[in-house]
């Protein structure tokens, strides 16, 4: 299974198109900000997140990379362009939640300055595979890295 959340009209070919609202590459309405989404764990070849991650509300944030590790096959890519900083695109728009940096996502990133410094800001964790700009926007690819679960419940803690 590979995903395409927040697809809007952009179909990307073999993936399942999930939005919140009915569109052209729609095959799955669903509202990203409610957890958990209903795949599998350990389900997904592939994830992408292109141009939905500034949506996200501050709440849904850390939640929402969780589902994304959750559902991602061990050392399997999740796949994030977003808006940029430094760029006006970023704050152009009014429903951007957020305005990512190079470092965003380091906090889920074991060996970085932020990762290793807010541990406690999320249990999932990736390796940054890359992350570059593409025009105004930044593009971030990560990798899972698996997280043990407890043996008493099957969960993260």
């Amino acid at each position: 299974m590979k995903l395409n959340l927040g697809c809007g009209n952009l179909v990307i070919e073999g993936a399942i198109g999930v939005d919140s609202r009915q569109c052209g590459a729609a095959d799955m309405l669903l509202d990203l900000e409610q957890f958990p989404w209903p795949f599998a764990s350990e389900r997904a070849e592939e994830i992408w997140a292109l141009d939905i991650i500034e949506h996200v509300s501050q709440r849904a944030f850390w939640p929402f990379l969780e589902e994304c590790h959750r559902i991602l096959k061990s050392a399997r890519a999740l796949h994030i362009r977003t808006g940029y900083w430094k760029t006006p695109n970023s704050f152009t728009d009014p429903t951007h939640q957020r305005f990512p940096t190079e470092l965003t996502f380091d906090f889920c990133v074991p060996g970085t300055m932020f990762g290793e410094k807010y541990p406690h800001y999320t249990w999932a964790r990736f390796e940054k595979l890359e992350c570059r700009m593409d025009g105004q926007e930044m593009i971030v690819d990560l990798r899972k890295i698996d997280v043990p679960l407890c043996k008493c419940c099957g969960r993260v803690h």
